[in-house]
Order: C-alpha cells, then sequence, then structure tokens
C-alpha cells in the first residue's frame, strides 16, 4: 500500500515535472539553455514504465487506446528504418520520447479511485494554470511598457515584446495565443469546481482569465481567438445545461443554447473594444509612469499648435495609440490570410506522394517537400514549424499506415467520449471531463493550423496526450462500473 501511495505521488511529480519543463522551453532563449538536460525528464519515465511492467502488473497497459498508440510508434520505427539515411538519430530521439508520452502520460491505472485521479488532475491543471499566469503576466508587461527585443535564434531571429503589430511576448504569437486558450479552459475548470466558500481562489482564477484573454486578443492569432472563444460558450451552455432551476429538460436546453450564443457574441463583439482599448495603454503608461517620453513630446506639440492656430488651450490632444491592426488582414505581407500555409500544404501533398506507404518521418519533411515550394519565401517556416496542419504532418511523416492507426486509435476513443459525454450525461455531471474534453476538442481546430502535439517534443505535445489520458480514464471507469452494477 505504502509503495503504491509512492509510486502515486512520484506519477504526480514527474507528469507536473514534465509540464513545466516543456513550457519553459517553449520561450527560445531558456530552451537554449536547458535543451542539453531536458532529456533528464525520460529518466523517471523510463523507471515508471520499468516498475509497470516489473512490479506493478502493467497496469498502464490497460488503459483503452494504449496499444493502439504503441501499434503506431511500432510503424514509426518502421519508417525511420526506411528513411534511416537522412536524420536517424533525431528520428530515433523523438521515438523515444513517443513511447515514454504515450506509456506515461496517456497510459493510466484503470482501477484507480476517481478521488485519487480527480486530485492527480486538479494539482496538474493547477500547476500548469500558474505557469502560464507568470509567463503571460511578463509578456503582457513587455507590451503595457514597451519593452521590444530582437535576438538571434540561431540563423533565425526571435522578438520579446511586440514585433509586426503582434505581442509576441517571450515566444512566438501561435503558441503565446494557445498558452492563452489553455489556461482560460483551465481556469473554468477550476472555477466550477471551486468550493463556494474559497472566494480568494476564485479571485485569483478570474484575474489569470482577464490576463490570458487581453494576452489572446493582442497575439492576433484568428484561430486561437476564434476557438478560444467558441470554447468559453460551449463551456457555459454545458454548465447551464445541468442548472436545476430550469426543472422541464427542454426548456433547460433551449435557455443554455441561448446563454451560449449570447456568451459567443458578446465576447466576439468585445475583441476588438478590448483591443482599440488596450491600444491606448502603452501611451499613458509611458507618460505617467516612466515620465516624458515621444508620445507626450508628441502630445504637447499638438496642443501648442493647436494654440497657435487659435483652437481652444484647454482641449487635451488624444494620447497616441500603438498600431494593433493585423498586417495580414490588409494584405501587407505575402502569403494572405493563412499566411503561406497553402503553399506549405501543395508541398506537404507532394511530399506524401513520393512515400505514400510509411511516410518520410518528421524530421525528413523539410528535405522531401522544400523543393515543391512555390513561393521559397516560406521555407524557414517549413524548417521551423513543418505543413502547418498536424493531419497532413501525420500523413507525410507516417504514411498511410501510421495514419490509419491513428485514425482508428481517436475512432475509438471518441466512441467512447461520445458515450459517456451525452448518453451518460458527464458533459453535464462531470466538470472535469468537460473541461479536458473540450480542451481536446480546442486543439484538434487550432492543429488545422499548425503541427504540434505530436513528433517534436513541446509543451502541446506533452500536454495533449496528459489530458486525453485524463478524458479516456473517465470514460473507461465509467464503462468498468456499469460492468459491475450489472453484475
Amino acid at each position: 500500500m505504502r509503495q503504491e501511495q509512492g509510486v502515486y505521488y512520484f506519477t504526480i511529480a514527474y507528469k507536473v515535472a514534465f509540464i513545466i519543463l516543456m513550457m519553459l522551453s517553449a520561450v527560445p532563449f531558456i530552451h537554449e539553455i536547458i535543451s542539453p538536460y531536458i532529456r533528464i525528464i525520460l529518466v523517471p519515465g523510463v523507471l515508471l514504465v520499468l516498475y509497470d511492467l516489473v512490479l506493478g502488473g502493467r497496469k498502464l497497459w490497460k488503459a483503452q487506446g494504449v496499444v493502439t498508440l504503441v501499434l503506431f510508434a511500432v510503424s514509426y520505427g518502421i519508417t525511420i528504418l526506411i528513411n534511416r539515411e537522412l536524420h536517424f538519430v533525431e528520428n530515433a530521439k523523438a521515438l523515444l520520447y513517443m513511447g515514454i508520452i504515450f506509456l506515461t502520460l496517456y497510459g493510466f491505472d484503470p482501477q484507480m479511485p476517481k478521488e485519487r485521479k480527480t486530485l492527480e488532475l486538479r494539482v496538474v491543471l493547477s500547476s500548469v494554470m500558474i505557469a502560464t499566469f507568470i509567463l503571460s503576466s511578463i509578456c503582457l508587461f513587455t507590451y503595457l511598457f514597451s519593452y521590444n527585443l530582437t535576438y538571434m535564434d540561431g540563423e533565425t531571429p526571435m522578438h520579446i515584446g511586440m514585433y509586426d503589430n503582434r505581442l509576441w511576448g517571450l515566444y512566438n504569437p501561435n503558441t503565446g495565443a494557445t498558452l492563452n486558450v489553455m489556461s482560460i479552459m483551465i481556469s473554468l475548470i477550476l472555477w466550477e469546481s471551486c468550493k463556494t466558500r474559497k472566494i480568494l481562489v476564485r479571485i485569483l482564477l478570474g484575474i489569470n482569465m482577464a490576463v490570458q484573454i487581453l494576452c489572446l486578443i493582442l497575439t492576433h492569432s484568428r484561430a486561437p481567438i476564434l476557438i478560444g472563444i467558441g470554447g468559453i460558450a460551449v463551456y457555459v451552455f454545458f454548465a447551464f445545461a445541468r442548472f436545476k432551476g430550469w426543472k422541464k429538460k427542454g426548456r433547460r436546453y433551449g435557455k443554455a443554447v441561448l446563454v451560449g450564443i449570447l456568451t459567443f457574441s458578446l465576447l466576439m463583439i468585445s475583441e476588438n473594444v478590448l483591443r482599440s482599448g488596450l491600444s491606448y495603454l502603452p501611451p499613458i503608461i509611458a507618460e505617467t509612469v516612466v515620465g516624458k517620453t515621444e508620445q507626450g513630446q508628441g502630445s504637447q506639440e499638438t496642443k501648442q499648435k493647436a494654440a497657435d492656430t487659435g483652437k481652444d488651450k484647454n482641449v487635451k490632444a488624444s494620447p497616441k495609440k500603438v498600431d494593433l491592426s493585423r498586417k495580414e488582414t490588409e494584405e501587407e505581407r505575402a502569403g494572405g490570410l493563412l499566411t503561406g500555409r497553402v503553399d506549405l500544404w501543395q508541398a506537404g501533398v507532394q511530399g506524401f506522394l513520393k512515400a505514400p506507404i510509411f511516410g518520410v518521418s518528421r524530421e525528413n519533411i523539410y528535405d522531401s517537400c522544400q523543393q515543391y515550394l512555390n513561393d521559397k519565401t516560406w521555407q524557414s517556416s517549413l524548417d521551423v514549424g513543418g505543413l502547418h496542419n498536424i493531419y497532413l504532418t501525420v500523413l507525410v511523416s507516417s504514411g498511410t499506415v501510421g495514419f490509419t492507426i491513428l485514425a482508428i486509435f481517436i475512432i475509438l476513443t471518441l466512441k467512447k467520449f461520445f458515450r459517456y459525454g451525452f448518453r451518460k450525461r458527464g458533459l453535464e455531471e462531470n466538470v472535469y471531463f468537460r473541461g479536458v474534453v473540450l480542451l481536446l476538442a480546442q486543439f484538434a481546430g487550432m492543429e488545422m493550423m499548425e503541427a504540434r502535439i505530436l513528433y517534436r517534443v513541446g509543451i502541446f505535445y506533452v500536454f495533449f496526450f496528459l489530458i486525453y489520458g485524463y478524458a479516456m480514464y473517465f470514460a473507461q471507469k465509467d464503462e468498468e462500473e456499469n460492468k459491475m452494477e450489472s453484475i
């Protein structure tokens, strides 16, 4: 019993450490410092897998879907061997991480009591929320105090603060926006699950949501903003659908739909209003806190000019605004609204046709696809971010075989989610299940424009399969409890 308890707390510490380490590595200049030591996180992961195989009764393997994920990893191993001439070591490392992530983050003990699993989930989510709050607060301060810096990450220029009218903060806008969306949903989960008397906790959660929303708006990342707002609206719908004050079921769902639509509409309208308000803050802060700046001098010149031309001296000039209009919407930069993604996707399709069965492997995407780019401007984007679509990335990297295996995994798990979520009303009654499923849905949407939840180890890869495991635990646990009741 004591041994099991020790493994339980060790597992929680391992998951929290993995998440925090990956979150720090999302900041390029921090990643440069800690990258040689990141592989240390493999040690506790390997120990957990060995313990499970030798002494733990292979409980991790009893999680539904884990065998399918292992088969996917095996097929990717075959892909790596076929394409061993290029980037073999990098691909082999990715395969090792893949196996550890599938078994230790997605894998779980189905027999674990719900209370213990829920406590584990709360600790993990709270840790993520605190970390994102600290990082997002720093990002917001770089905007408010007009701190901007450009540095080189290898051959790639990186920015701190604002660049191209978008908030980079500590990382690129799309990374920041995804972290914002994650943190907002986590705050909603913790808010609803928090006991009423914990007013201070709810105040802190509210502050975090406010910081994340402001940062999300400043990133100008279209897909995360739309998906983030949609996620909030859907969460509110399910929260109101379980409201007991509306006794009639049909009327309850009807009102919940109206509340969800109203929430979505208000948030969409508020986006531009908040962005407009935010545009005035840096000049105001520069004048009142930092002292006289160029904006302040400009304001004085404006007032003097007004006096010289006979205008009312008491009329104060409006403070200068920060330009927060996204350039791509005005077609001021190549690539249009999708910023070159269509060109990347076309090149990806050509790369898939070169090796349709087992694929070319993730690390060989650039070598296989760069020749098919119509606009060479996007070569660096292909090299750093890949094909910017996870579904196409899986198809090109793992071929038809890997894509099919992963599709089977998704279909089987979604079937469990729908059964528990709708037939058993898990989306209404289980706050944690609702939250992690909505997080998964948000990732599924955002990854249509990115490719970060598989192959290359990072915060979104780790977090995605971690919460996937929690969602699957609740669905599988309910299924097993029903079997026990029917005996």
